[in-house]
């Protein structure tokens, strides 16, 4: 039932359709590639289901961050740092840079990692201005015995979705976040801010 149920949600042909008695809108996007039949229905429907998908993958997140007794926040720190330390760990801007958010952020969450257990921080002997973050022992063994249910729930999520179509929906994702990202800075351009 509750697959029926998704399939009709993300269906772009089960969306109310801009003709059905609500006022007549502009299309919320102007290149053709994007447009089907010169309607954006499927577009919006597109940005509606990103949307759901980030807010579920943000429960999931919040529930294993919860199990752990820290933030959801700061669960995505620590992951982050778990799967991209080295073998020496990982500065506050590399994070930041990878979680796209600000180097004040990182030091925020990072500090309650620490004070927590889960992260360790050391000098960085290439640059003294700099620390380089690494998962605690107790980090790493706290990662471990999640393992399991993050597999299950990863699995479960992403069912739908074969060698290829991974390959293309992961290049393509990562894509429209750089896009995004560089968008995100020139809104208040195209609002006239």
């Amino acid at each position: 039932m509750l697959e029926n149920q998704m399939s009709k949600t993300n269906d772009p042909r089960s969306a109310p359709q801009s003709g059905s008695g609500t006022l007549p809108l502009p299309n919320t996007i102007t290149r053709p590639e994007l447009l089907v039949n010169d309607r954006d229905d499927q577009f919006r429907q597109m940005i509606q289901d990103l949307a759901s998908l980030c807010g579920r993958l943000d429960q999931v997140r919040t529930k294993f961050a919860k199990r752990l007794g820290i933030s959801g926040p700061q669960y995505s720190v620590f992951v982050f740092v778990a799967h991209n330390q080295g073998d020496d760990g990982i500065t506050v801007s590399k994070v930041a840079d990878g979680l796209l958010v600000t180097g004040a952020y990182v030091t925020k969450e990072v500090n309650h990692l620490i004070a927590m257990g889960f992260m360790t921080k050391t000098p960085n002997p290439d640059d003294g201005r700099s620390v380089l973050l690494q998962v605690s022992d107790h980090g790493a063994q706290s990662l471990s015995d999640l393992s399991s249910a993050l597999q299950s729930v990863n699995d479960e999520i992403f069912r739908s979705l074969d060698q290829e179509r991974f390959q293309m929906v992961s290049r393509t994702m990562h894509q429209i976040v750089a896009d995004a990202e560089r968008t995100a800075k020139k809104v208040s351009y195209y609002l006239d801010d």
